[in-house]
C-alpha cells in the first residue's frame, strides 16, 4: 500500500525473512546479469570458473587474513617514506587501507561459500571505524600500526575509502542490515567532503590531506563505484564524478594505445610527472596505479553499461592484441609502459596482466586473447604479495561473472502488487513518456527496468522550476510491463509499474 505525502511515495513491505542470511551466496554467475554485453573464457566451464575463484580465495584467506579479538584485517605493508608514517609506525604496519578495501569487497562477495564471511566483514568494518584519518575522522587512516588504537592515526588514502564504501553497499545488499547502509552513507559523504575536488572538477584528490590544486591519481578513478554511490545516496554529484572520469580519460590517455598515466593534473588534464607533489616514480606513465584502471572500467561497463568505459578498454585491448603491444600473447604483457606503448619494465606481474584480462571481457574480438590470458592469471603464483593475490582474485571474480553489483541490472527490482498513480508525488506517465512536476527537487534520477531487472534507461533529469519531461526511447519495447523509479535528493523516491 502506498501512502502519498507532498513529494514522497512510500511502500509498506512485510519482511518474509528477517534474519541476516546472505541474499546472494557465492556463486552468483548467471543469477545477477550484467548490463554490458561481456564474454567469458570459452575454454573453462562455469563450474571450473567458480572453482578458480574458490581456489584463489582459500589461498588469499589462509595467507593474509588475521584477527585480534573481534577486529579482523588483511596483513599488508606500505611503501611510503619514513616521513609519510605516523610517529613510531614506520616498518611496523599491520595493514593498509588499500588492502583493507580489497578485503572487505572480497568477503562480501564470498558469503555463502565461506560461512565466516560476515563475521570477518564485521570485524574489518570495526577496525576501519576505529582507525580514523587525521583530516576527517569518518575516513580510515591509510596505515594501521596498533590494532587497539581508537582515534585519529594518519592521513587517508582515497582508493581504500572508496573500496570500503562500496563494500558496505555490497554488505547491505548481501545481508540486509541497515547498519551497513548507514555506515556506507556516512563514509560516502566523508569522501565527497574530503577526498573529492568539487566544482568545476568533480575529480578525486589524493587523500584528506590534499586540499589544494586539482591533482588526481588514476587508481582512484572508479566510475562503477560512483554510479553505485549515486544510487545509494540520490546525490547527483556522483553522476558528475563518474562522467568526469571519462573526461579525464579523453584528456590524458594516449589516443592510440588507450594507456593512462598514474597521475594527472590541470584543466584540461595532462599526465603529472610530479605525482601531485608526492614524488612517486613513473607518475606520468602507465605504472603501478594506472594498471588497475582496465579492471575498474570493465566493472563500470559490465555493471552499468557505460559505453565510454567500453570504448577505453577496447582501445587498450586492441593495442595489446596488435604488433606494437603484446601481439595477443599474455607472456608479452609487461609491468609498465610509456603511454605510447613502449615497454617501461621488462618483467611481468599479475597486477598488470589481470586487469588487462578484465578489460578483454568487453568485446568478443578478444576471445582468443582472453582465453590465453585468463589461463595465465588463474594459475599465477603471487608468492607472498597480498596486493597481487587480492587483484588476482578480484579480477577472476569479475571475469567469471561472480561479481554482482550492489545497484544495477543485477539487482532484483521491487515489483508492486498494484499499479499506482502517483500524481500527488509529481510524477505522471503517458504513452509517450514521463512528466515531472516536483518543486522541491532540482535534479532527479529516472530509471526504467524490465521485470527481470535489466536496466533499460538510467538518466539524471534537470528540472526547470520543478518541471521536466522525458520521452520514452524508441528502442523501448512497447506493451512491455516495466518498472519506473524516480529518485531525488530531497526525499522523492517513487516507484511504479508502467506499460508504455
Amino acid at each position: 500500500m502506498f501512502f502519498n505525502t507532498k513529494n514522497t511515495a512510500v511502500i509498506l513491505i512485510v519482511c518474509a525473512v528477517c534474519s541476516f542470511a546472505q541474499s546472494r551466496p557465492f556463486p552468483q554467475a548467471g543469477k545477477n546479469g550484467f548490463i554490458g554485453t561481456v564474454i567469458k573464457p570459452s575454454n573453462r566451464t562455469q563450474d571450473q570458473l567458480n572453482q578458480d575463484v574458490t581456489k584463489i580465495y582459500d589461498s588469499y584467506k589462509s595467507r593474509f587474513h588475521t584477527q585480534s579479538g573481534n577486529k579482523h584485517y588483511i596483513k599488508a605493508t606500505g611503501n611510503g617514506e619514513p616521513e609519510d608514517y605516523p610517529s613510531g609506525c614506520y616498518k611496523k604496519e599491520l595493514t593498509i587501507s588499500e588492502a583493507h578495501g580489497y578485503g572487505m569487497i572480497i568477503f562480501a562477495l564470498m558469503a555463502g561459500y565461506d560461512k565466516d564471511a560476515k563475521t570477518i566483514f564485521d570485524g574489518m568494518n570495526e577496525l576501519r571505524k576505529a582507525q580514523k584519518a587525521t583530516g576527517n575522522s569518518n575516513l580510515m587512516s591509510w596505515v594501521v600500526c596498533n590494532i587497539n588504537a581508537n582515534g585519529q592515526v594518519g592521513g587517508s588514502a582515497t582508493d581504500g575509502d572508496l573500496d570500503n564504501a562500496y563494500a558496505l553497499l555490497l554488505a547491505y545488499k548481501q545481508w540486509g542490515d541497515s547498519k551497513y547502509l548507514n555506515d556506507a552513507t556516512t563514509l560516502i559523504n566523508a569522501i565527497k567532503s574530503s577526498e573529492m575536488h568539487g566544482s568545476p572538477y568533480y575529480r578525486t584528490n589524493l587523500g584528506d590531506w590534499n586540499k589544494s590544486g586539482n591533482a588526481t591519481r588514476s587508481s582512484d578513478w572508479m566510475p562503477g563505484h560512483f554510479r553505485a554511490f549515486r544510487e545509494a545516496t540520490g546525490d547527483a554529484f556522483w553522476s558528475q564524478a563518474a562522467d568526469t572520469v571519462y573526461n579525464l580519460l579523453a584528456q590524458c590517455s594516449n589516443p592510440t594505445t588507450g594507456l593512462i598515466p598514474d597521475f594527472a593534473k590541470g584543466q584540461p588534464a595532462k599526465a603529472d610527472p610530479t605525482a601531485g607533489g608526492t614524488g612517486e616514480d613513473d607518475a606520468d606513465k602507465y605504472s603501478y596505479n594506472a594498471c588497475r584502471d582496465p579492471w575498474r572500467l570493465a566493472l563500470a561497463y559490465a555493471h552499468h553499461g557505460d559505453a565510454k568505459a567500453k570504448s577505453q578498454i577496447d582501445k587498450i585491448s586492441a593495442w595489446l592484441r596488435g604488433s606494437s603491444g603484446a601481439k595477443g600473447e599474455p607472456n608479452n604483457i609487461k609491468a609498465g609502459y610509456y603511454l605510447n606503448g613502449n615497454v617501461l619494465n621488462e618483467w611481468s606481474e599479475i597486477i598488470f596482466t589481470a586487469p588487462f584480462a578484465s578489460g578483454m571481457i568487453a568485446d568478443k574480438a578478444n576471445q582468443s586473447f582472453l582465453d590465453k590470458t585468463y589461463g595465465t592469471i588463474r594459475t599465477a603464483s603471487s608468492s607472498n604479495n597480498e596486493y597481487a593475490t587480492a587483484l588476482q582474485l578480484l579480477n577472476v571474480l569479475l571475469i567469471s561473472g561472480n561479481w554482482w553489483a550492489p545497484y544495477s541490472s543485477g539487482s532484483t527490482p521491487i515489483v508492486f502488487e498494484k499499479l499506482n498513480q502517483v500524481k500527488n508525488a509529481g510524477v505522471t506517465v503517458s504513452k509517450s513518456g514521463i512528466n515531472l512536476n516536483i518543486p522541491d527537487e532540482k535534479v532527479v534520477q529516472v530509471k526504467i527496468s524490465d521485470t527481470k531487472g535489466r536496466l533499460l534507461l538510467n538518466k539524471d533529469i534537470t528540472l526547470n522550476s520543478g518541471v521536466a519531461s522525458l520521452n520514452f526511447p524508441s528502442s523501448m519495447t512497447k506493451s512491455q510491463l516495466l518498472i519506473l523509479n524516480v529518485k531525488g535528493k530531497n526525499g522523492l523516491n517513487v516507484s511504479q509499474k508502467i506499460l508504455p
